[in-house]
This record gives C-alpha cells, sequence and structure tokens, in this order.
C-alpha cells in the first residue's frame, strides 16, 4: 500500500523551506528579508498619528526584531542554493553588516532614546 502523505523531514517547500534552508537564496533574501521590512517601514509610517502610538510602536518593535532574526537564519541557511559563490559571499556579508547596524541602532535607542522618551 502507498503511502501519499508528506512527512515533515521531506518537506522543503513553504516558510518551512526557508528555515530548513531549502528554498532559493534570492526568495529568502526578497521574500523573507527585504519584503517584510517594507511592509514593517510602511506600518511604521502609518501608526505615526495614532493616540496609541508608543504601544503600537512597542509591538512593530517585537515584531520587526522577531522578523530579522528570522530573515537572517533563512539567508544563512539558504546561502548554498545559488550557483554563484559570489552571491552567498554578498548575502553572508548583508546579513553581517545588517546584524552590527541593527546591534548599534538597538543599543543606541536603549541607552539614549528610551530615559528620555521617559523622561518626557
Amino acid at each position: 500500500m502507498e503511502n501519499n502523505t508528506v512527512s515533515q523531514e521531506n518537506y522543503g517547500g513553504g516558510f518551512m523551506g526557508f528555515i530548513r534552508g531549502t528554498q532559493s537564496l534570492a526568495a529568502a533574501f526578497w521574500g523573507v528579508g527585504v519584503m517584510p521590512a517594507i511592509i514593517l517601514m510602511l506600518a511604521a509610517v502609518a501608526i505615526a498619528g495614532s493616540p496609541y502610538f508608543l504601544e503600537l510602536i512597542l509591538a512593530l518593535t517585537i515584531v520587526a526584531v522577531l522578523t530579522r532574526v528570522v530573515a537572517w537564519y533563512s539567508i544563512f541557511k539558504c546561502r548554498k542554493n545559488t550557483s554563484s559563490e559570489a552571491y552567498t559571499i554578498i548575502a553572508l556579508i548583508v546579513v553581517g553588516l545588517d546584524i552590527i547596524h541593527k546591534a548599534v541602532m538597538w543599543s543606541t535607542i536603549f541607552i539614549i532614546g528610551i530615559p528620555k522618551l521617559l523622561a518626557a
């Protein structure tokens, strides 16, 4: 008797394909890295005039941090799925620079920005 169900071990598509590293590097970079960042930026602009701005921006920040970690991991895992070694190197450099940028940005916000915001 033939079993037609797809097991989790050999499933390579969808979102879990990015986590397992079976999707293409381009899809990981653009689909998991760039597009969510653009959507989150547009959401931040949209909530700028809201009376619940601080609560919404905090929630948006949590979502942004989670999406960045998933994007970094996905790009790292999918880096082998390209025909060009140069794209692999570029992807790793971009992820490394993005991690450094986010570390500096968030440390600045927490060290300088939050105390000033709470003091106001």
